[in-house]
């Protein structure tokens, strides 16, 4: 496969294997050859599953009550989702990379791009065995690797890795027969084609990635919009998406949690939400950023016979704010104007919109809702529960008891990201 760029130029694609069930692995040597599943929020459906695992049925997505016959005969290891140490892992694996490349985007938690440009590897098989083996040796994760001129066929290189079970290093320029490869991948499953314009394609007979490629450029672009055309020519070795090394800037910050137990009172109501404001004001901060507007969503379960209900709100502020307690005070009266009695609520959630970078904010001729002082003050909010821990300073209205909390009852430790839980090494 040819590409208009330079022919020592390519794009590595990284992807950790079984993310989440290799991440419990690295600090708990008992599962390294165990059955593990890694269990959703509240512990409902299995995310992720070891080899192992798989081999004994299990799948993806099945609901955990409906499987626990089969864990407990297999003496199968269940995990809940431990989503720090997942996030903490996975800059791990990112930083061990940036050795390798500076020129390298986070596609999600568990895959990242690299570029190699003007590199003096001529073998980039052997190259990506041994990102591989320093990945695996630095963080204990293990990855597969694959190698393309295109970002787009390096994931056709990855999908055809996790169908064969050749989860290593797959190198486009190694295949003996491309289009052989790309006539087995559906269209569907093409990197960038939705199921809208898989269905697009099938009716006007492209059915593989192959049929795709061969595709008429015209047609691509009448048909799929300049996306669909892009893709069509990265599966022809024309690089045409162009690495993002720097991630845009969120448009908005959801933090939302469905409940350990099902939620009638508003004080419960209240108290949960004020606490997904505090989070969703803290990665506010990290980013830099200020929201103009305030929206709480609640809703009952949609899948269970009973009463339902859902509703959502919004409340503007009259400059931009990234203060916990003055977007509080307006969650709650989105609250106070969605909240119904009599119904059993299964999940609740804040949403921070119309985000600004905190330093472009057009102040207000009015009076503002925040002031200097709250800067500063949510500075020392921050630095307090850096020091101490993310919970030592809550809002007032939070509560103490919780019971509401998302159900985790198989949570591992927090391994890298508290002193309390480091792990001990024992000599023998």
């Amino acid at each position: 496969m040819s590409s208009t760029g330079s022919d020592d130029s390519y794009f590595l694609l990284v992807d950790c294997n079984s993310f989440y069930a290799s991440c419990e692995r690295v600090f708990q040597p008992a599962l390294r050859k165990r059955p593990l599943v890694v269990l959703s929020n509240n512990d409902g459906c299995l995310i992720a599953l070891t080899p192992e695992a798989r081999r004994l049925g299990l799948e993806l997505g099945d609901p955990y009550f409906k499987k626990q016959d089969v864990i407990e005969k297999n003496n199968v290891a269940v995990r809940s989702s431990n989503y720090t140490l997942y996030g903490d892992m996975s800059r791990r694996v990112r930083s061990t990379l940036k050795q390798f490349s500076p020129h390298l985007e986070t596609y999600s938690i568990d895959e990242m791009f690299l570029r190699l440009t003007g590199s003096p590897h001529r073998d980039l098989t052997q190259y990506g065995h041994h990102i591989v083996q320093t990945v695996k040796k630095c963080t204990g994760i293990p990855v597969s690797v694959a190698i393309a001129p295109t970002k787009t066929l390096c994931k056709v290189a990855m999908e055809r890795a996790k169908i064969e079970g050749q989860e290593d290093v797959q190198n486009t320029a190694n295949w003996k027969d491309p289009e052989a490869v790309l006539a087995t991948l559906p269209v569907e499953d093409v990197w960038g084609i939705g199921s809208a314009y898989a269905r697009t394609c099938r009716q006007a007979g492209i059915k593989t990635a192959l049929d795709l490629r061969n595709c008429s450029s015209r047609w691509a672009r009448n048909n799929l919009t300049v996306t669909g055309l892009r893709r069509k020519r990265e599966l022809q070795g024309i690089s045409c998406i162009p690495l993002e090394p720097g991630s845009a800037p969120k448009k908005r910050i959801t933090c939302s949690r469905m409940f350990g137990e099902k939620i009638t009172e508003f004080q419960d109501l209240r108290e949960a939400v004020l606490t997904y404001t505090r989070h969703a004001c803290k990665r506010l901060r990290d980013d830099e950023q200020c929201a103009a507007t305030v929206q709480v969503f609640i809703r009952t379960d949609r899948f269970v016979e009973e009463k339902k209900y859902s509703s959502i709100t919004l409340q503007g502020l009259s400059q931009p704010t990234d203060s916990t307690h003055v977007i509080a005070r307006k969650a709650c009266r989105c609250l106070e104007e969605i909240y119904r009695p009599h119904y059993r609520y299964h999940k609740a959630g804040v949403i921070l919109s119309e985000l600004v970078p905190r330093d472009k904010i057009q102040r207000s001729l009015t009076k503002a809702e925040t002031s200097p002082p709250d800067e500063k003050m949510m500075h020392v909010f921050d630095e307090i529960n850096k020091k101490f821990g993310k919970n030592s300073l809550q809002l007032l209205g939070e509560g103490l008891e919780k019971n509401w909390h998302m159900r985790r009852n198989h949570l591992s430790p927090a391994f890298t990201t508290r002193w309390q839980q480091l792990p001990i090494a024992h000599t023998v």
